[in-house]
């Protein structure tokens, strides 16, 4: 019986009878901030296919409420646990109510509480994926629309809900697990790999994954960047140099093929690989043979190689592409925005490690006993609209610029009443190369400490190594 009949209950496109599941992803509200129940952050409620539901503090009737709960990979949404309703001191018994409608779900309030939709106040809305609902000083919510069950990872689940997994992937939506069931999937095939993704999206931690998760993880694992190979040296990096070579009593030299022998070997930003060198990686990714520069004998390696690229896999040739038999696509965060907050306390406790004494104003333990990341919603809700072009990367230096903006203990928007926006600065640029002037100008701000000057231009170490090099900048001029 719907437990809001004010008019006709239709049902919609996502219905399905109970117990069944439905062949098509539902709509459905994720927990994304929780001022009272943090632990709570990354649970789902999906909505029932008739009738209004109740979201508030409950009461006798906790039938009509909608339950959130945590959504385990691999288990219908029927043998799922169910959890109790949404709390918050200062909301109503039945602050609001839902009902899925014509593709959108409807919500009305009917509570006490301030309601904001996507930062406006708001009494009745249609939502639809991608939309917020903060209850003022409650909870944010976020509609998603995912399917009832999730896809296994091709093991059973081994982290706690919202933590980090054993390969340090943090994210309980759809696009997480999706992640993690690839990164399974191509582990445990024998072909090499091509991880695809946005700039600071974290294709090395994916590239880590695949060779934890293989049958080669005893071996060796070796990374390196494609980015800082010059023309010049490119074949020795990959390939090693010869005893004697090029000049007598130079000691022989391991190249990366040779160094990752039994192992993998992760090559990040794979299409910036010199074209010179790309028939040498032919051989090398078919039979495992390659020559070190002055040696015309074959050695071979027992390699699978793991290549990274955030540009257009066609800049690399048709015949090295078709040696990537398995792909990986990493997801952006615009692709998986609840898993925001949760990343978000990640990078804090992180930066807690390393700075303590700043971090330590914005954290406290909460009666669940976990560690907790003290801001408000209104930031996380700027968080579920901003662009974040630049991915995780972007979201650290927008974590640093809250910090660095942020008074007492908690991470609020700038102006006063903490209804502005998120820190403006962030990556210099999240794409693109910077210009030799930006270069020298990030340097200055940063001491001339390469890693802090990186992350402000959102790019890696790396990177702004070989920028460094092709600018002819010498170290300890950056404020020149």
């Amino acid at each position: 019986m719907a437990p809001y009949d004010d008019d006709a209950t239709h049902p919609d496109a996502d219905t399905c009878e109970p117990g069944e599941q439905s062949p098509v992803p539902s709509l459905a509200l994720v927990i994304v901030w929780s001022a009272d129940e943090p632990h709570r952050v990354g649970e789902i409620a999906f909505l029932p296919g008739l009738g209004w539901w109740f979201l508030g503090r409950g009461d006798a009737k906790v039938e009509e409420f909608l339950q959130f709960l945590r959504q385990l990979p691999g288990e219908p949404i029927d043998e799922v646990r169910r959890g109790p309703c949404l709390r918050g001191k200062t909301m109503s018994h039945r602050q609001l109510v839902f009902r899925v409608h014509e593709g959108a779900i409807e919500m009305k309030q009917v509570g006490t509480c301030l309601t904001l939709v996507n930062g406006e106040e708001a009494r009745s809305a249609r939502l639809v994926p991608g939309d917020t609902v903060l209850i003022r000083g409650v909870a944010l919510l976020l509609c998603v629309r995912r399917p009832r069950m999730l896809p296994l990872s091709g093991t059973r689940r081994l982290h706690s809900f919202g933590e980090p997994d054993g390969a340090g992937i943090v994210g309980e939506s759809l696009a997480a697990w999706q992640l993690r069931y690839d990164l399974a999937a191509a582990a445990g095939s024998p072909f090499h790999v091509l991880i695809e993704g946005g700039s600071g999206s974290g294709k090395e931690k994916a590239g880590a994954a695949i060779h934890a998760l293989s049958a080669r993880r005893l071996g060796t694992y070796v990374t390196s960047s494609a980015a800082v190979f010059t023309s010049t040296l490119v074949e020795s990096k990959l390939f090693g140099e010869a005893k004697n070579y090029p000049n007598p009593g130079t000691p022989a030299r391991k190249g990366l093929f040779e160094a990752a022998d039994g192992g993998t070997l992760f090559l990040d930003e794979i299409a910036d690989c010199p074209p010179k060198v790309q028939p040498s990686l032919l051989r090398v990714l078919d039979d495992g043979e390659f020559s070190p520069l002055g040696e015309s004998i074959a050695r071979h390696t027992d390699v699978r190689v793991v290549g990274a690229t955030n540009r257009d896999p066609s800049l690399l040739r048709d015949e090295i592409l078709w040696r990537f038999k398995k792909r990986v696509r990493v997801p952006a965060l615009t692709e998986r925005r609840e898993d925001i907050p949760l990343l978000l306390r990640h990078l804090a406790l992180k930066r807690a490690r390393e700075e303590p004494e700043r971090m330590r104003p914005f954290l406290y333990q909460s009666p669940s006993g976990r560690t907790e990341l003290n801001m408000s919603g209104r930031v996380v809700d700027s968080l579920m609209r901003h662009p974040l072009t630049g991915n995780v990367r972007e979201l650290e230096i927008v974590l640093d610029g809250l910090v660095s903006r942020s008074t007492g203990n908690q991470l609020r928007l700038p102006s006063a009443d903490g209804s502005g926006s998120l820190p403006p600065e962030g990556p210099a640029r999240v794409s693109g190369k910077p210009s030799e002037a930006e270069v020298r100008a990030a340097l200055k701000r940063a001491d001339d400490n390469v890693r802090k000057a990186a992350a402000a231009l959102g790019m890696k170490s790396t990177s702004l190594y070989r920028l460094i090099k092709e600018y002819g900048i010498e170290r300890g001029s950056g404020a020149s």
